[in-house]
Parts: C-alpha cells; sequence; structure tokens
C-alpha cells in the first residue's frame, strides 16, 4: 500500500503524540453515498472517517495534470474514492465525476482548501513527470472553485478551460470571477506553465467527444530503457489495456484503450508518453486557429 509508504517516510505517524488520530483512509470503512447531479456518476463509496468529520481541508500539491488539465482542490477529493469507483469514473466522464463527489462534500461538509504552490510542477505529463517551479506560494480558501480559479490563473492559464472547474461554477458551487484575494495579486505570481492540451481536455459535450474522436490521445513506451518494470502502469488502467507480455515487454491494447492517460501518470520512472491521433493535422489546425485569432485582433486594433 503506498498510502501507508508515505505516511511512514513522512512520518506522520509521530503526531499521534500530540493527541492527532493518523488514519490511512484506504484502510477505513466505505460507505455508499447518493448524489443525483450527473446520471454518470450518482452513487459512490466514501471512507466512513470523512462522512463523520465536521470539516475537510484539501491539501493538494499545485500541478498540471494529463487527464483533467490540473488536479488541485477539486481533483484532490476525487482520491477519496475507493480504486474500483475511480476506474468506473475514468471509464465514464471523469470530471462529471470530479464535480459530483465535491458536490456531495459541498452540501454536506464546510471545506477549506490550501494548495500547495511553494513548489509546483508543469508539464503535459504531469501529476508524475514534469518540471519543478519553484513558485514560493500558497494558495487557500473556503470557496474551492475560486481558490482553483485562482491557481490556474497564476499557472498562466484560463479556468474555463480546464471542464471540472467550469463545470462545478456552472452548478452555482463557486466563483470562477469576482474573486478577493489577500496577499500577492494574480499578476504578481503569475507564470506561464506548460499544460498538457487543454482544448483536448476530455469534456461532456458532442464537440469535446467528436474531438477526442479525431484526436485520440494513446500511451506508448517512450524509454524502455527507462521502464523498471514495477507493474504500476499495468496495475492501475481501468480497462486492463496494459500489459505485459512474454518478452516482459509493457504492451497496449488499443481497441480497450478509452485514453484516460491513468498509466502515464502513475509512470515514475518517465517510461510513458502519449501520442496524439491524426497529430499532423491537429497542428495544423491549431496553427490555423491561432493565424485567424492574430488576424482579428489586428483588425481589431487597426
Amino acid at each position: 500500500h503506498k498510502s501507508e509508504e508515505i505516511l511512514n517516510n513522512l512520518n506522520f505517524y509521530s503526531l499521534k503524540k500530540y493527541g492527532a488520530s493518523v488514519i490511512n483512509l484506504d484502510n477505513d470503512e466505505n460507505i455508499i453515498v447518493n448524489n443525483e447531479l450527473f446520471g454518470s456518476f450518482k452513487r459512490f463509496h466514501l471512507p466512513k472517517t470523512l462522512l463523520d468529520a465536521y470539516v475537510v481541508i484539501s491539501v493538494p500539491k499545485m500541478k498540471t495534470h494529463c487527464e483533467t488539465g490540473a488536479t488541485l482542490s477539486m481533483k484532490n477529493l476525487f482520491g477519496l474514492l475507493p480504486r474500483g469507483d475511480r476506474a468506473l469514473a475514468h471509464k465514464g466522464n471523469i470530471h462529471e465525476a470530479i464535480v459530483s463527489i465535491f458536490h456531495f462534500l459541498h452540501k454536506e461538509k464546510r471545506l477549506l482548501s490550501v494548495v500547495d504552490g511553494i513548489v509546483a510542477l508543469e508539464g503535459k505529463n504531469g501529476p508524475t513527470v514534469g518540471n519543478p517551479v519553484p513558485l514560493g506560494l500558497i494558495v487557500m480558501g473556503k470557496d474551492l472553485v475560486a481558490v482553483d480559479s485562482t491557481c490556474i490563473k497564476v499557472m498562466g492559464a484560463n479556468p474555463e478551460d480546464v471542464p471540472h472547474i467550469k463545470l462545478a461554477a456552472t452548478h452555482g458551487l463557486g466563483s470562477l470571477e469576482n474573486i478577493r484575494i489577500f496577499g500577492k495579486g494574480i499578476e504578481e505570481v503569475r507564470r506561464r506553465f506548460v499544460f498538457p492540451d487543454l482544448k483536448k481536455i476530455r469534456g461532456g459535450s458532442l464537440r469535446a467527444k467528436l474531438h477526442e474522436k479525431l484526436f485520440k490521445k494513446y500511451p506508448y513506451m517512450a524509454s524502455r530503457d527507462k521502464c523498471t518494470l514495477c507493474m504500476g502502469c499495468v496495475n492501475i488502467c481501468p480497462t486492463e489495456s496494459v500489459s505485459l507480455n512474454s518478452r516482459r515487454e509493457i504492451v497496449f491494447n488499443y481497441d480497450k484503450c478509452i485514453s484516460c492517460l491513468c498509466c502515464c501518470e502513475v509512470c515514475k520512472a518517465g517510461a510513458l508518453d502519449y501520442k496524439i491521433k491524426n497529430e499532423t493535422l491537429y497542428s495544423g489546425l491549431r496553427n490555423l486557429k491561432k493565424t485567424v485569432i492574430k488576424t482579428i485582433r489586428a483588425g481589431q486594433k487597426g
């Protein structure tokens, strides 16, 4: 159990001498909860300890994420799900799953977010592989949508391009704009992060689904020399499309792959990467769009 290993390595259990309880939620009893916000993810499990708590504090690291764009306050809550529920969410609409969990806790608990941006992470293969970004920053607040929106702006992107953040705001769970900020302003600390392509991040609209079909992401072994055969990618795949062949090589079944990129996310060695189907067409359309936007803006200024 990696969570147990982390708790031990970071010496969390020493907090018991101060009267604190340290509980590995992976070993906790899970309770079924219902949330009718989305039909795609209306029944899931949460730890009993969480449901018994009065206040829930989300303490994420500020990082990009290859499937959801970024992992911040709301995405961090996704980790409360047992593995089986996470697999179901990846097979469906992960953005709706993230917002379903947040919506349930938003109704039932007092929430606080403390985002660790002291050293953040950027890169298209986040949250596991990427480049450290020393920001020396902590972002915190009670409105998790506002906190995540602020973080995305600090990272140099538009929060409306991150589907679960926009979706949560659309359902009245927090604010994207008119956010009161204490301390340094966004412009003082902004840094343009390297993101996965936010326009390609999987959403629920027809346009997003067509985009996903035409420009599907698929993982591949970028460096066999780096691969340690830890089997993390095999064990985490929700559709069992990653396996070890008779030559002890990691292989992919693309007919079963749903492009969740969990395998890339879990690969700490950086052996895996992903490509985009019809990449030449994709790059050409992106460049065309940029040219059109620049031409329109130049015309407006003229």
